[in-house]
C-alpha cells in the first residue's frame, strides 16, 4: 500500500510548495489533524494543501506532479446536509474538514488512495465519487490533481474509517457513465427541480373550473360563417340608417 503525501503552500498562487508531509495510511487522520492544529498555533504555517507529491525542483503545475496520493472534493457550506447524506452512502476511508475561499466557507472531503493513479485515472475516480455522493455545490477544480484547499485552523476534522480506495475501484465502477461529467454536473448551485418550477408557475388561487364550462355547438368553420353573416347584417342596418332622403 503506497504512502500518502500532504503538500502545503503559503498562497493559492504560490509557485513553489513550502512543506510536505509523508505518512502511512494508518497515520492519515493524525497527520491531517496535526496540520490543522499547526495552522492554529503557528503564524507562518502553510494553510493551503493538496494530496499530491510534487517534484521539489518543479512548480505548482501539472507537469511537476510526481504522485497523486489522494482525491480532494470541496463543497459549499450551505449544502452540508446534502453532503452528509451523500457521504453516509460512501464506505471508503475519508476525512472532512472546513476550508475557506474568498467566496465563502466550504467543507472538503479528503479520500486517501491505496495506489498512485495517473491523471486520467484520478479524475475518473473523482468523478465517480462526486456522482455517488450526489451533492451540488462542488467547487470549481475539485478532484483535479493540482486542486488546492485552504484549511481552517481551530477545528477537529471528522473521520470515517473504511477500506482505502484501491485500483479495483476503477474496475468496479467502469460502467458508471455519469462519472465522465459528474465534476461539471455537480459544480455550482443546486438547480431548481421540475416540481419546484411547476409550483412557481401555478396560480396562487385555485380556479373554480365549473364557472368556465364551454358548450361547443358549432364547428370553427360554421362559427366563422355565422360571424360573417352577422357583420353583413349590421352593415346593412347602418346603411339604412344613413341612407339619403328622397
Amino acid at each position: 500500500m503506497s504512502q500518502l503525501t500532504f503538500t502545503g503552500f503559503k498562497a493559492m498562487k504560490a509557485i513553489k510548495f513550502s512543506q510536505s508531509e509523508i505518512c502511512n495510511q494508518d497515520e492519515f487522520m493524525d497527520i491531517l489533524q496535526g496540520i490543522i492544529d499547526d495552522i492554529s498555533s503557528k503564524a507562518d504555517h502553510p494553510s493551503i494543501w493538496s494530496m499530491v507529491r510534487y517534484d521539489p525542483a518543479g512548480k505548482h503545475e501539472k507537469r511537476s506532479v510526481q504522485a497523486i496520493t489522494g482525491i480532494v472534493l470541496e463543497y459549499q457550506e450551505r449544502y452540508a446536509a446534502d453532503l452528509g447524506a451523500g457521504l453516509s452512502q460512501i464506505p471508503f476511508r475519508y476525512a472532512v474538514a472546513r476550508t475557506e475561499r474568498s467566496t465563502g466557507r466550504f467543507f472538503s472531503v479528503f479520500f486517501p488512495l491505496a495506489f498512485q493513479p495517473d491523471t486520467n485515472q484520478s479524475i475518473r475516480i473523482a468523478g465517480v465519487l462526486a456522482h455517488q455522493i450526489g451533492c451540488y455545490g462542488l467547487g470549481h477544480g475539485s478532484g483535479t490533481p493540482t486542486f488546492l484547499v485552504r484549511l481552517e485552523g481551530s477545528q477537529t476534522a471528522a473521520y470515517h474509517d473504511g477500506p482505502v480506495i484501491s485500483q479495483q475501484f476503477i474496475h468496479d465502477t467502469a460502467k458508471v457513465e455519469e462519472a465522465c461529467t459528474a465534476l461539471e454536473d455537480y459544480e455550482g448551485p443546486k438547480p431548481a427541480t421540475d416540481e419546484t418550477r411547476a409550483t412557481l408557475s401555478l396560480p396562487t388561487k385555485r380556479l373554480e373550473t365549473d364557472k368556465f364550462k364551454v358548450k361547443v355547438t358549432e364547428s370553427t368553420e360554421n362559427q366563422s360563417q355565422s360571424k360573417n353573416r352577422k357583420i353583413a347584417a349590421q352593415m346593412r342596418v347602418l346603411a339604412d340608417l344613413f341612407e339619403a332622403d328622397d
